[in-house]
């Protein structure tokens, strides 16, 4: 019986409500990090052209240990993975802001965080169009409940890597080879 489990089709990444509610996380949510808890179509300022963009709420930890939620972007090639999957490419965003409304997921059109998001977009672009699945989180507590970690390099770091991990959760084209980016905020 195990083997016939081991080949069932992967259960459905489950759908998030609509508005700002899929940035508040169920009651009850997966405690191991890199987790995804739900994911929707993304729309706004950081969809990709020519990518499959999805936006997810996932769980990471904080320099203390504890479990948090936090938000990102998911653009992957669209198409077939090529053998190995999609290498990733986990980017770092800069400074946006600390308030909620700062979450580069949740910036909106013509907001003063918009340059500092858009920015990137014609280098994401290129990446995409490479052939790399790209991955952006917003930070924990940056769009989602509880502080923002600003500059807590340990916490950042962990929302970076953990990002991946929902991103195969998500998608099973993306592949385990990823390579870190980012800027200011993000880049330290």
């Amino acid at each position: 019986v195990p083997a016939a489990a081991s080949a069932a089709k992967p259960d459905k990444p489950t759908k998030g409500p609509a508005g700002d509610k899929f940035y508040t996380p169920p009651k009850k949510f997966p405690g191991r990090h890199g987790s995804l808890i739900w994911q929707r179509k993304a729309t706004g300022i950081t969809p990709i052209p020519g990518a499959v963009n999805r936006l997810v709420l996932y769980t990471t930890k904080t320099l203390g240990g504890g479990k948090v939620v936090s938000s990102g972007i998911v653009s992957v090639p669209k198409g077939k993975a090529p053998k190995g999957g999609w290498p990733v490419i986990t980017y770092a965003h800069g400074t946006t802001g600390i308030a909620d409304v700062c979450a580069p997921t949740r910036a909106p059109s013509g907001s003063l965080q918009e340059p500092y998001v858009t920015y990137i977009d014609p280098v994401v672009d290129a990446w995409v169009d490479a052939g790399y699945a790209v991955v952006r989180s917003d930070f924990a507590g940056l769009g989602t409940p509880g502080p923002h970690g600003y500059l807590v390099g340990i916490d950042e770091g962990h929302a970076v890597l953990d990002i991946v991990a929902a991103a195969r959760a998500l998608n099973p084209g993306v592949g385990k080879k990823f390579l870190i980016a980012g800027h200011s905020q993000g880049g330290h």
